[in-house]
């Protein structure tokens, strides 16, 4: 499969670093593990929610080999654990989830 795989892109696409594979995922920040001492009636008592804090993230790159800087989607227009670093220093590109 790999092998027609190159033959087809080398058919019509010369240039490797114009192939580019880039994909979604989700993680999940707040949320407790799904094994834990906790006793089952503590957490079965009404009330508890687990919370559902989530940034998306998006990852890429190049059939050369190039990886894309990260894009990081969150709620917050600028996190409290940033503190006073500059957001265009970080090593991904962050964007605040709009409510559009």
């Amino acid at each position: 499969f790999k092998r027609n795989l190159t033959k087809v892109i080398a058919k019509y696409y010369k240039d490797p670093t114009k192939v580019y594979n880039v994909d979604e995922t989700g993680l999940c920040t707040n949320k407790l593990p799904t094994r834990t001492y906790a006793s089952a009636n503590a957490l079965s008592r009404g009330g508890f929610k687990q919370p559902k804090t989530r940034v998306s993230l998006l990852l890429g790159g190049n059939m050369a080999g190039e990886k894309l800087k990260p894009v990081v989607i969150g709620k917050a227009k600028r996190p409290r654990a940033f503190g006073n670093m500059q957001i265009s220093s970080l090593p991904v590109y962050y964007e605040a989830q709009s409510n559009a």
